[in-house]
């Protein structure tokens, strides 16, 4: 499973760049027109109405944190944005192809339905509380950021909103606290500023947050168990040789360079240094209980293969500044998000909390067909006119 998003409004350019990079359906393709016509007048009007069954509509208030009400539309933009993510995650990591839905289990304790209801409500709490923090410290958005909120609110189409089961208010709402999320942080970082990285605090984060590491690698991928549990005693004897060895360190090295399968070993020929979260779980867990200059007396094993692992000294020269004061940054703002969001003050409404998210998705989805069908339409009428004004300028 991949990492608990926590968005908290982070994961909001992305989305947001979606949006504004979607425009309607050309007025002279007749393609995307007639499939434009496939669309129910309903979703037309109001787009969380058409999929809650009259549930719900998009200006519903369906959430309030701290105060402030969420309407449907803004809710179910995230909930849509959230779960089309993952089911873009799930296809891709199940190569039979099997349908997603919602009710599939996430984890041991949590179904899709639930995780993706979580991460919405996180993301609409962080991102209202963000603004109400900058608006207490008098943060006002500036020329180019209300200039982001118009060219957002001429640019996009109708078509990309009733994909993200929105409508122009909801989106806005989002986007404008995103803004505020945003004008936040440059506040917290500039210089000056309550966390401000200076030399001292990058060095500090770097020596708790930057690692280094060597190993060697036999790759297991595609094996059979019986080739797996030859490999397994393969890299077991060079693991027993390098331990046994008047110079365990200088071993390793040999068996490195001459028995690795690393791929990345001949352009880090010294090792890799990284941070947190950028390997694998079990390669960094393994590498956190070394000492550095520690070789691990276990065979490492992860989804590439079974690893000899040393840690070793992280080189500084290899993480510039701006990679560790933008994940330093990234991870301080994080940590205050979860701080926020522990003592908000939420409710939600009866019509949510009784929506069935499954039927409420595989509805969404079937619309969302409809509109790529519409934008592949309007792509390949865009193709041929631009091939046939090729072809008439030859």
């Amino acid at each position: 499973m991949f990492k608990r998003l926590l968005a908290c409004g982070l994961s909001a350019a992305l989305a947001f760049s979606l949006l504004t990079s979607c425009t309607a359906p050309a007025a002279d393709s007749s393609a995307a027109s007639t499939y434009d016509a496939t669309i129910p007048a309903a979703a037309k009007e109001d787009v969380d109405s058409y999929l809650t069954g009259g549930a719900i509509s998009c200006d519903d208030t369906v959430m309030t944190v701290n105060g402030v009400d969420i309407s449907a539309a803004a809710y179910f933009y995230w909930m849509s944005y959230y779960a089309t993510y993952l089911e873009y995650y799930y296809q891709n990591q199940n190569a039979s192809g099997e349908e997603f839905s919602l009710s599939k289990q996430y984890d041991e304790n949590t179904n899709y339905g639930d995780y993706v209801k979580e991460q919405t409500e996180n993301t609409l709490s962080a991102s209202v509380i963000a603004t109400q923090k900058a608006k207490e410290l008098k943060l006002e958005l500036g020329d180019e950021a209300q200039a982001s909120l118009d060219t957002l609110s001429e640019n996009t189409s109708p078509n990309t909103l009733l994909y993200y089961a929105t409508d122009l208010d909801g989106m806005l709402f989002n986007y404008t606290n995103y803004t505020y999320s945003d004008a936040l942080q440059d506040n917290l970082f500039e210089k000056g500023g309550k966390y401000y990285a200076n030399k001292k605090t990058l060095d500090d984060y770097f020596n708790d947050n930057v690692f280094g590491a060597k190993h060697i690698l036999i790759m297991t991928t595609n094996m059979t168990d019986e080739q797996k549990a030859e490999a397994k005693k393969t890299i077991q004897g060079y693991l027993n040789k390098i331990l046994k060895s008047d110079d365990p360190k200088s071993t390793f090295d040999q068996y490195m360079n001459e028995h690795s399968e690393d791929g990345g070993l001949q352009d880090y020929p010294d090792g890799y240094t990284y941070m947190a979260g950028d390997m694998v779980a079990e390669f960094e867990d393994a590498v956190s209980s070394l000492k550095v200059g520690e070789i691990d007396p276990k065979i490492v094993e992860t989804s590439y293969g079974y690893h000899i692992i040393m840690r070793i000294e992280p080189d500084r020269d290899q993480i510039e500044d701006d990679t560790l004061r933008e994940t330093y940054q990234k991870d301080v703002y994080t940590s205050l998000t979860e701080d926020w969001i522990k003592d908000k003050e939420v409710t939600t409404t009866d019509a949510l909390n009784k929506l069935d998210l499954t039927k409420f998705y595989k509805k969404l989805s079937a619309l969302q067909n409809i509109i790529d069908t519409i934008t592949q339409a309007e792509d390949n009428s865009s193709s041929s006119d631009a091939a046939a004004s090729q072809q008439s300028a030859q």
